[in-house]
């Protein structure tokens, strides 16, 4: 009969612990990398997607002129950070 021991050895941890840690890294670079241009794209990276998602619980959880209000939030919130990213020359084909 096989063993049913759960606990890896701490050898065998180290390298899922740093996998877990290198989302973290990319934020950090884009930062470093690109200064307050790298600021701007994570706010509107972070805001879009959340002002989109609010847009479409709106849109799905009330009636009449809030659920196309948040429909329209929902389309606009991309098309936003789409413009934001032109307008302050960061969309990569303005480098």
């Amino acid at each position: 009969m096989a063993s049913t021991d759960s606990h890896a050895p701490a050898r065998s941890r180290l390298p899922t612990r740093l996998v877990l840690l290198c989302p973290l890294g990319s934020p950090v670079a884009l930062l470093v990398v690109s200064g307050r241009g790298g600021l701007l794209i994570l706010a509107s990276g972070v805001a879009g997607p959340a002002v989109a998602a609010a847009g479409i619980w709106w849109a799905l959880s009330h009636h009449g002129v809030v659920r196309v209000a948040g429909a329209l939030l929902a389309l606009a919130a991309p098309v936003g950070a789409v413009v934001l990213y032109a307008w302050a020359r960061l969309w990569p084909a303005n480098g």
